[in-house]
């Protein structure tokens, strides 16, 4: 009889083991699908430049969580008028919502706040220091 009751035993034991190996590799292949399409997302964008005098001489990009605009993403580039550049923000893991700030080189600037660039491929900048997300 202690055999038996010790075989049942053993076999709820590894049950219960195998139960729980189950939901934790489950869970971190969720975890992992997660960040994969978290990671998966673009980010980059067209700056256009609608003006037809005014080159645009730096572009910021940072996440909402971010309080300072860091780098400028054209480095030694600018986007003359009537014409775009394709730029690329550091990537921050998880998140979508980035606020874009715009300087022209007679040094006015512009800035939106709010902007998803996981959605958004144009940041369309007009005469007017509007700027247009599509």
């Amino acid at each position: 009889m202690a055999g038996a009751h010790l075989t049942r035993e053993i076999s709820m034991s590894i049950s219960k083991s195998l139960k729980i190996a189950a939901v934790a590799l489950a869970l971190a292949g969720g975890a992992a699908a997660t960040a994969e399409a978290r990671d998966g997302y673009q980010r980059w964008f067209d700056v256009v430049n609608t003006s037809g005098s005014v080159a645009i001489h730096s572009v910021y990009a940072t996440h909402r969580d971010d309080r300072s605009f860091g780098r400028d993403l054209l480095g030694d580039s600018m986007v003359a008028p009537r014409s775009s550049l394709r730029v690329q923000p550091d990537f921050h893991s998880g998140y979508c919502i980035f606020d874009v700030r715009v300087r022209y080189e007679n040094g006015a600037q512009v800035t939106r706040w709010g902007v998803n660039l996981c959605q958004a491929t144009a940041v369309i900048v007009n005469p007017n220091g509007a700027i247009q997300v599509r």
